[in-house]
């Protein structure tokens, strides 16, 4: 095989990436335990928006849970380059500013939002417009999948703010007063002993004693 055309097939997909695998160890595994919890085969969710997708690695992994998979961000130069790494049919990426007027014709069954910085905001009011807006972009029974961390300290050294336990459970509150159902979910809450001996599963159990503990908000409409 010609270097060029090995070269042109290594990086003509996600999977070829060389940090895809250590992404998708990482966040896959958070990601199939909050499947697990919200017993996701029973809800029959088949299309999915992850808005604010970034380089789209984990978008790229969502389409082994979804039937269509949509990846949105602001940062055109980052859709460009998803497009080029795309290689699944049932994947497309568009450009979308969270702060614009556009709406989304087609409504999906679930919306995602992973690290997203907009929601990275102290004022419980702000946040809960943001996941309304986000809300929107769902069917009538969708869901709003959205994946954070926080050491709980009420501080942001580094720009992201750390929402105390306190005020995570009165956003819970009050967003339950709007919604069918709020759940959270942290993937890190047990310790799996029995896989603590594979290089992941010692990763995994290291983070149990993390200060700084990733969870999913689960929100239906």
């Amino acid at each position: 095989m010609k270097p060029r055309v090995k070269y042109e097939e290594k990086y003509a997909s996600f999977r070829h990436i060389n940090c895809y695998k250590n992404e998708i160890e990482f966040f896959g595994y958070q990601f199939d335990r909050l499947l697990q919890y919200i017993d996701f085969n029973k809800l029959q969710l088949s299309t999915c928006l992850d808005i604010g997708c970034g380089f789209g690695l984990k978008t790229y992994y969502l389409t082994n849970k979804f039937r269509k998979v949509v990846g949105a961000d602001f940062v055109e130069n980052i859709i460009r380059v998803n497009e080029l790494l795309n290689d699944c049919k049932d994947l497309k990426f568009i450009t979308y500013d969270f702060y614009s007027t556009v709406q989304f014709i087609e409504k999906f069954d679930c919306v995602t939002a992973f690290g997203f910085s907009i929601l990275n905001v102290k004022d419980q009011s702000e946040y809960i417009n943001k996941v309304e807006k986000l809300l929107a972009n769902t069917n009538e029974k969708g869901m709003l999948i959205i994946w954070s961390f926080s050491d709980f300290s009420g501080n942001e050294p580094t720009g992201w703010y750390n929402h105390t336990k306190d005020e995570i459970n009165q956003l819970i509150s009050k967003l339950d007063s709007k919604y069918s159902q709020v759940r959270i979910f942290y993937p890190y809450n047990k310790v799996v002993c029995k896989s603590i001996f594979t290089t992941l599963g010692l990763k995994n159990f290291l983070r149990f004693f993390q200060s700084k503990k990733y969870y999913f908000l689960i929100i239906n409409k």
